[in-house]
């Protein structure tokens, strides 16, 4: 049996950074990729890992963007690393759930994980691991 290896990424201070001077990304093109996280990402492609970026996006149900925006911006974030196969991102306090992919989005909001979608809480893992992988979490700080 083929054990599936599944790589969750946190997106933002872990694979990409504002290109600006602020804290967040305000503007899908104000994004660069973090310095060595594309080489790091296709290490973990070249072992065969499924690698989804995760994000909370609150600057959304904030105001600070729109949620149209913040799609186009997580489509930008996989182009500029397309060892990302999508991104999952929350763009409230946990209880939406959306799935990003460069030329795709859905929202993917399920009962069973409402409430529990922005990180730390595990709900955007949960929802999309798959049965009968091994699954990794890589973020910024610790949980």
């Amino acid at each position: 049996m083929n054990l599936k290896l599944e790589l969750f990424v946190d997106c933002d201070w872990t694979i990409r950074q504002p290109s600006g001077h602020g804290r967040f990304i305000d503007y899908p093109d104000q994004q660069k990729v973090i310095e060595g996280a594309d080489k790091a990402l296709q290490c973990f492609k070249n072992k065969g890992y499924i690698i989804l970026g995760v994000t909370n996006q609150a600057g959304v149900a904030a105001r600070h963007k729109t949620l149209k925006n913040c799609i186009k911006e997580q489509q930008k974030t996989l182009k500029l690393l397309p060892q990302l196969k999508g991104i999952i991102f929350c763009p409230d306090y946990g209880t939406t759930c959306y799935y990003c992919e460069q030329h795709y989005f859905s929202e993917v909001t399920s009962k069973t994980y409402a409430g529990e979608y922005r990180k730390p809480k595990p709900g955007m893992i949960l929802q999309f691991k798959t049965s009968g992988s091994s699954a990794l979490m890589v973020g910024d700080r610790e949980a």
